[in-house]
């Protein structure tokens, strides 16, 4: 095989898992419980949780607390609630939201279940309840929460949006579009639910309409960083490089800490023919993962592509040192020494030309 030929295989392949953008899910306590009082400010929190006896304040400082993300804080308040009445299901629901932001899933479904024996049709614990119990690993009894749920408040975004995570964390994606298209219907501004959507079709491999839902989740943020990442791997492999490079430049400039984003704006370069961008992309994916086998094949493939050979055949060696049944990694190895071999002879030749 000649090595121009070899070289260019090993360019344009994408032999690689797509990595699907992942967010994690989005739990939006504040906006599907019931909200903070407005009259409770956050400079009062302490105060209240220490010497107030009034039942309402402490619920109020405590879902402003969950609010600014402080669960802790908010735990203490609806505990010192469940201390006055121990009878009312929203200091049951927000204790319950609180140990579930503080990853306490047990306790969270324990608290969720006393909640729901006090009004067992209290939307707010059913669908707190679903989710500590998707992230306890028991999807069926989860989706079952769900439904009670969204047959309580059929016309709530939330039911459907976390539903449809949970479907979507299952690799169920066909039903999770089903999920998630409920909700952009409900609530078209919410720039995640279509974000979520487009995941989903990228599950599906459905990729033009993955574009279609990640523009419009950049259309409503286009700060999220992860539907960027989405429409590049969507254009990626509708093979419109050209718009995937800016979506991948995009993903890069708003996480630049994710090593999937310079991946694949390494590749994209490398498919438009733009070898030194590549190398400086995949050298920052390197960077963020230095035991990334592919990534230091695809650096040594595109440092040949610049005819430095030898860097390139020490990223190689470093693949496979990682990763010793890379069989790619391996095969331009092999090629590299090749072209190395013929290298002295050529410069010989060359040097004998020149005129005394």
């Amino acid at each position: 095989m000649k090595f121009t030929l070899f070289l260019s295989r090993a360019l344009t392949s994408v032999c690689f898992t797509l990595a699907l953008p992942f967010i994690a899910s989005p739990v939006e306590a504040a906006n599907d419980w019931q909200a903070a009082s407005d009259r409770v400010t956050p400079s009062l929190q302490s105060t209240i949780a220490q010497s107030s006896s009034n039942y309402g304040q402490l619920i109020d400082a405590g879902y402003e607390a969950l609010q600014a993300s402080r669960p802790e804080d908010a735990l203490r308040n609806f505990e010192q609630a469940i201390q006055l009445d121990s009878e009312q299901v929203a200091a049951w629901t927000g204790k319950g939201l609180s140990l579930y932001l503080m990853s306490e899933y047990d306790e969270a479904i324990a608290a969720f279940e006393q909640a729901l024996t006090l009004d067992e049709e209290s939307f707010g614990a059913w669908l707190g309840l679903a989710n500590a119990l998707d992230d306890t690993g028991e999807l069926t009894a989860a989706l079952a929460a769900y439904d009670r749920a969204i047959v309580l408040k059929p016309d709530a975004r939330s039911g459907y949006y976390h539903r449809g995570i949970a479907l979507f964390n299952a690799n169920r994606y066909s039903e999770a579009v089903t999920n998630f298209q409920q909700a952009v219907a409900i609530a078209p501004d919410h720039a995640t639910s279509w974000l979520k959507l487009g995941q989903s079709y990228l599950g599906l491999e459905a990729h033009a309409q993955a574009v279609e839902a990640f523009e419009q989740a950049i259309s409503l943020d286009a700060t999220l960083g992860p539907a960027w990442h989405g429409q590049g791997l969507a254009l990626f492999n509708l093979e419109q490089y050209e718009p995937a490079l800016a979506a991948f430049a995009q993903t890069t400039a708003l996480m630049p800490q994710g090593q999937w984003g310079w991946f694949y704006y390494g590749h994209s370069f490398s498919l438009l023919g733009r070898y030194a961008d590549a190398l400086n992309a995949y050298e920052q994916a390197i960077a963020l993962r230095p035991d990334w086998a592919f990534a230091w094949y695809r650096k040594a493939a595109v440092l040949a592509a610049l005819n430095e050979y030898e860097a390139g055949l020490a990223a190689v060696d470093q693949a496979l040192q990682l990763q010793p049944d890379l069989a790619v990694a391996q095969e331009l190895q092999a090629e590299l020494k090749k072209e190395l071999s013929r290298l002295p002879s050529a410069v010989t030749a060359a040097a004998s030309s020149q005129p005394d």
